[in-house]
């Protein structure tokens, strides 16, 4: 036999073998949706509207929360700010000169 037909029967094959399992997969999937079907999404109840009678003290809470998360977040930022460059200016540490045998030679 030709190696070329050998080599085109052996792909064709392969290929009949993949597409005959993807398509036993699909009839698995359908089988189980058919047994197992969805169930109707539950109706949720909507809360009432609450509206607080003074608006003013609510917002105040809220508004010095977030401005005391606001100052924290900028204080631990500007901590670590001064720190971007020190690596740099440091230079290549013990491991680059290090030799992959463990051993160093001067």
């Amino acid at each position: 036999m030709n190696v070329y037909l050998q080599g085109l029967q052996v792909g064709l094959l392969g290929l009949a073998i993949t597409f005959l399992a993807l398509g036993g997969f699909i009839l698995v999937i359908v089988a189980l949706k058919r047994l197992f079907p969805a169930s109707p999404p539950l109706e949720q109840e909507q809360p009432p509207d609450e509206t607080p009678a003074d608006e003013g003290e609510g917002s105040n809470d809220e508004g010095a929360v977030v401005a005391a998360i606001a100052l924290a977040l900028a204080r631990k930022r500007a901590a670590g700010s001064g720190q971007l460059g020190e690596a740099l200016t440091r230079g290549r540490g013990p491991w680059w000169n290090a030799s992959p045998r463990g051993d160093r030679r001067r």
